[in-house]
Parts: structure tokens; C-alpha cells; sequence
């Protein structure tokens, strides 16, 4: 016996209600399309674009919300330089990974503000 139009009507409603929440309440979303973003126990943000060929950071104007990422791993990418304002709101970083790019201008002063920063793995090409 199926279930009658009125209860199928219902559920159909519930599930959509279901996949709309997670879409909301997800903190990384949106991500970058060539990224992978998955959310720690405490809602907040870990990207990985390891290998996503990203060779410069309007590239990655999809990223969740800045205030959100605790983990940012941009290894073996092509990017040749970080902008001194690019983390100016990364405020919760724990973790940043630059290692397999092709760096070759890096400022004093673009790591500055990244009080919770506690790794940071960076090859800068010396030319």
C-alpha cells in the first residue's frame, strides 16, 4: 500500500527542508569549485586546494567567509605572489600551507595581522 498524496506531499516537504538547511547552515559554503571544504567540530572552516591550479587570489573569491577558515592549504598551485591585504580578515587562521608554489615576491608585512597563526609552510623562489 503506497502512501497517500497528502503524506507523500509532506514528506516531500520535509526532505526539502532537510537539504535547504544544510545548504544554510553549512559555514563553508560557498567553496571554490576546484577545493574541497569540510567544517571542524567548532563550525568553522577547513579548505583544502592542494593541486587546484590556482595562480592568483581573485581565484579564490569563492572562499567561505574569511572570519571562518582556521585551515587554508593552497600547496602545489602556481601562485607566484601574495597581496599584502589577502588576510587582512582571516582572523580565526590556524594554518596556512604555500609549500610547491611558485613564490617569488612575498612582503614583510602580509602575515602581519594573523594573530592565531601557529603554521605556516611557504617556498619563496629566490631568483
Amino acid at each position: 500500500m503506497s502512501p497517500s498524496p497528502g503524506i507523500r506531499w509532506i514528506l516531500g516537504i520535509i526532505l526539502l527542508n532537510r537539504v535547504c538547511a544544510e545548504d544554510i547552515l553549512d559555514p563553508c559554503s560557498p567553496c571554490p569549485e576546484s577545493c574541497n571544504c569540510d567544517v571542524d567540530l567548532q563550525q568553522l572552516c577547513i579548505v583544502n586546494c592542494t593541486s587546484a591550479r590556482i595562480s592568483d587570489f581573485p581565484a579564490l573569491n569563492s572562499l567561505p567567509s574569511n572570519e571562518l577558515i582556521i585551515e587554508l592549504d593552497l600547496k602545489s598551485n602556481q601562485i607566484p605572489d601574495i597581496p599584502t591585504e589577502t588576510f587582512i580578515n582571516f582572523t580565526k587562521i590556524e594554518k596556512l600551507n604555500f609549500y610547491g608554489n611558485e613564490i617569488e615576491n612575498l612582503t614583510d608585512d602580509v602575515f602581519e595581522n594573523l594573530d592565531t597563526l601557529k603554521t605556516l609552510f611557504v617556498l619563496v623562489m629566490l631568483v
